[in-house]
């Protein structure tokens, strides 16, 4: 599953390239959805979840909501780079695709806190 996990991300980013942005947003939520698999089962045999070998939410979540802003569908972009920046503080781009996703609400005020 963790294999499939990394296909799919690196799927969704070379669909992401080639300007697919929907068939990248499907695949990267493929992928998160196998991780999901991957750490329940190793939650169930009491395994220790380092997630090394899946790729990180935070990246998956950062690339979907690239993918949403492409398509125009700001919540879903802004939910992705919320939780994205909540997991990950220091990871940039998760910030600046929250004030992205913010400024196309027009929430201007909230998107230069995020920048």
């Amino acid at each position: 599953l963790a294999a499939r996990a990394r296909a799919r991300k690196d799927a969704g980013n070379r669909a992401f390239a080639e300007g697919s942005h929907h068939e990248a947003a499907v695949k990267y939520t493929e992928a998160l959805a196998l991780c999901e698999e991957v750490r329940t089962a190793r939650r169930s045999a009491g395994a220790q979840d380092a997630g090394g070998e899946l790729p990180p939410e935070h990246t998956l979540r950062c690339n979907r909501a690239a993918a949403f802003l492409k398509l125009g569908r700001y919540e879903q972009a802004l939910a992705d780079a919320d939780t994205c920046a909540a997991a990950e503080p220091g990871f940039a781009k998760g910030h600046f695709r929250r004030g992205l996703a913010l400024q196309a609400l027009e929430r201007y005020a909230d998107a230069i806190g995020a920048f």
